[in-house]
């Protein structure tokens, strides 16, 4: 089977060209939204009247950002994992350990939660990419070799 580049290719180009009407439109909201937090005039002002915006957005959100942070940072166990089936017990409390160890631990929680806040505040909007660094590596070991032969000796 022959891989047909030009059909891939289309199709990415297509994909790309609808992202970016979607990226345009989130850009806005984006906009409007950093607007609002700033309390930046709106546009429809009429002279002679005032021309003042409250920043009651900024205000409340500043206010509330200790209380939004707490849950994350103020216990060691953030992270619940549940079994499926009974087989999965032992499995669930090993990862629940192992998590809630690498998030409270290895993990600047504090700094990334306090960030993360601020730009969901600011932006109404919050994108948060996940995954795991890994790294190979190769260990020999000497182990001791048993040989047996035909009688079990």
């Amino acid at each position: 089977m022959e891989i047909n580049k030009k059909a891939i290719l289309s199709a990415l180009k297509a994909d790309l060209k609808s992202a970016e009407q979607l990226k345009l439109s989130n850009d806005a909201k984006v906009s409007e939204w950093r607007n609002e937090y700033e309390g930046k005039p709106y546009g429809n002002e009429v002279p002679g009247s005032s021309a003042i915006v409250s920043r009651d957005i900024k205000k409340q959100s500043e206010w509330q950002h200790a209380s939004i942070i707490e849950p994350f940072v103020s216990s060691a166990d953030v992270i619940r994992c549940l079994p499926i089936t009974y087989e999965d017990v032992a499995g669930a409390k090993q990862n629940e350990v192992l998590l809630n160890t690498q998030f409270c631990r290895k993990f600047p929680r504090y700094n990334f939660i306090s960030k993360a806040v601020k730009v969901l505040d600011q932006e109404g909007t919050l994108i948060v990419q996940t995954g795991w660094d890994y790294e190979e590596e190769q260990v020999e070991v000497v182990a001791e070799t048993i040989q047996v032969d035909e009688f079990g000796n």
